[in-house]
């Protein structure tokens, strides 16, 4: 269900190597490089795997980083991330679990990524950008109280991953000054995780005492949605 948006991923990367080719001499680049640092802060929709997005609600994410200009249109950019997303007790509850607790979801890391502007204006500059990072996605324990004998067990395990990541996104960039410049900018990130081995997974048990399902915590995938700000060197 998720190949649509693996496809738009390295759909970005193709544009942006097509982009990259076509980019301008490297005198005209030598002329227009220019270092530019930036940071963001804004909302984050974790979409998957499906268990982990049921029981967490969605976050808040942050970061920053450095670009280098390649010429009029083109950028390479170097940054870090940190998007963090909170427990939520509902979905164990609803399953026959009391007094959850425990959770929480972190997925942090760096990237390359390259940035082609679509045309550019004295105002407002729409782009888009494409890159490969390295992620860690840190799952916190959590457990729940079956009611049916008042034992708590476990229903999510501790687990880190670190995994190569796809990142893509659109966005628009505001000049206010010189210098300055407001971004907004809607980002998809694949974290290739693997599923953790069966034997670690702790059964979610109803009010009678079955067990309900196992859970598959699987590739990663988050939409932050980025409001910053960049300052040029």
């Amino acid at each position: 269900p998720h190949r649509p948006m693996e496809r738009l991923a390295l759909g970005f990367a193709v544009l942006l190597a097509a982009g990259l080719v076509l980019a301008p001499s490297s005198a005209t680049r030598a002329q227009t490089l220019r270092p530019r640092a930036y940071a963001f802060l804004g909302p984050s929709f974790f979409t998957s795997p499906d268990f982990l997005a049921n029981v967490h609600n969605n976050g808040f994410g942050g970061g920053g980083g450095v670009e280098l200009g390649l010429g009029e249109r083109f950028g390479v950019q170097v940054e870090a991330s940190y998007n963090r997303y909170s427990f939520s007790p509902l979905e164990v509850e609803q399953r026959g679990g009391q007094d959850a607790e425990g959770g929480g979801v972190s997925v942090y890391g760096v990237a390359l990524r390259g940035r082609a502007d679509f045309y550019q204006s004295a105002a407002v500059t729409p782009y888009v950008t494409a890159g490969v990072g390295y992620y860690g996605r840190r799952v916190n324990a959590t457990s729940a109280v079956d009611p049916a004998d008042d034992t708590r067990f476990p229903v999510l395990p501790a687990s880190t991953d670190a995994k190569a990541g796809l990142i893509g996104g659109l966005g628009i960039r505001l000049a206010i000054s010189p210098r300055f410049q407001f971004m907004l900018e809607g980002t998809y990130l694949l974290v290739l995780t693997e599923s953790v081995d069966e034997d670690r997974l702790g059964p979610l048990i109803g009010a009678e005492g079955e067990e309900i399902e196992r859970i598959d915590i699987g590739g990663t995938r988050i939409v932050p949605l980025r409001l910053g700000i960049s300052y040029a060197f």
